[in-house]
């Protein structure tokens, strides 16, 4: 792990050489130490969750490093959490294929579609980014961010081109 994360020398010392390996079996020896490595963090008291995006573009070495995180019962108190563009991901993409093998070594995969957000999401997005109430005349900036946007939460939270102005009243 020293060699991946130098700064944990600072932490835990400098450590010896590994013995050189075959390439599945340096494989396999890094998969062991990084699941040790984060079963320090996943503990009963303190479950850790990970979050991973664009996980469409993960090569084969990192899909087989999620698999083994996801199926090996050595480690517990984890929840990975994976975003990725499912328009990117047809049935034959690997991710695919590896969240299938995950399944079918029995751990749970739950798979959540995102939907765009609604008018009345975006205004409640809105008036909590402007601290006020989505009543207090945020509504015509929402309609117009959803128009704009189709209400997808990247572009509405990156949306520059608005030509309204929004002004709350204080809040007592």
């Amino acid at each position: 792990m020293v060699d991946l994360v130098p700064e944990l020398a600072l932490i835990i010392g400098e450590q010896p050489p590994v013995p050189e390996l075959g390439v599945q079996d340096a494989q396999r020896r890094f998969q062991l130490v990084f699941r040790r490595f984060i079963g320090v963090f996943a503990r009963p008291e303190h479950p850790l969750a990970l979050f991973l995006d664009d996980l469409q573009w993960l090569d084969a070495a990192t899909l087989d490093l999620l698999e083994d995180l996801s199926t090996q019962s050595d480690l517990q108190h984890l929840m990975v959490i994976g975003a990725y563009r499912d328009n990117e991901v047809n049935s034959a993409h690997p991710l695919r294929r590896k969240l299938e093998t995950i399944r079918q070594a029995g751990a749970i995969v739950q798979e959540i579609v995102l939907t765009p957000l609604s008018c009345e999401d975006l205004g409640r997005l809105i008036a909590d980014s402007l601290h006020c109430e989505p009543e207090e005349g945020v509504i015509p900036l929402a309609q117009l961010v959803h128009e704009k946007t189709g209400g997808n939460p990247f572009f509405a939270i990156h949306y520059r081109d608005l030509s309204a102005v929004v002004v709350c009243p204080p809040t007592s």
